[in-house]
């Protein structure tokens, strides 16, 4: 369910909410029928595979999709249409994975993972990483290696204070 406070967000980046939720849903109807027409489930070629090994078969999948979105990024000015169709060939396949997993239950568990996991992110403890542009928690410095200025930097906007090694 949208909540209102996604609608105000919404018209800042420029974007409906129903548009993109309408998007998501059609890509998401459309990867089940194909799963469905070429049996890529658990009736039929995922019969008696588990879970994991069935996203161990489709990590070569995402890694071409991943190489080929890359390239595309490359070559945008030359190609933009290939551009379009590779991010929607990379979202397509994610979104397989997700339907591959056997277990409704494990699906919903899965997004609901993902989206607490992701809604904990707040500006009081997470800060974009400049050089990655990567959402990275301040309180672990491991992951700012290589950046340790902007970390000082975000410490020090929230009033803490970094101690030197």
């Amino acid at each position: 369910m949208t909540h209102p406070k996604n609608l105000a967000k919404a018209s800042k980046c420029g974007c409906s909410i129903y548009s993109f939720l309408e998007d998501v849903a059609a890509i998401a109807e459309a990867v089940f029928d194909f799963h469905e027409l070429w049996e890529f489930n658990h009736e039929g070629s995922y019969k008696g595979i588990p879970d994991q090994t069935v996203m161990e078969t489709r990590i070569p999948m995402i890694k071409e999709e991943v190489k080929e979105w890359e390239e595309a990024i490359k070559n945008f000015k030359k190609d933009p249409a290939n551009f379009d169709e590779e991010v929607g060939d990379l979202l397509w396949v994610t979104i397989g994975n997700l339907l591959a997993i056997q277990n409704p239950d494990s699906r919903t568990r899965i997004k609901d993972l993902v989206i607490a996991k992701n809604a904990a992110k707040n500006k009081e403890h997470y800060a974009i990483r400049r050089d990655t542009n990567k959402l990275i928690s301040i309180h672990k410095p491991q992951k700012w290696i290589g950046a340790e200025t902007q970390m000082r930097e975000e410490w020090e906007k929230r009033g803490l204070l970094l101690e030197k090694t």
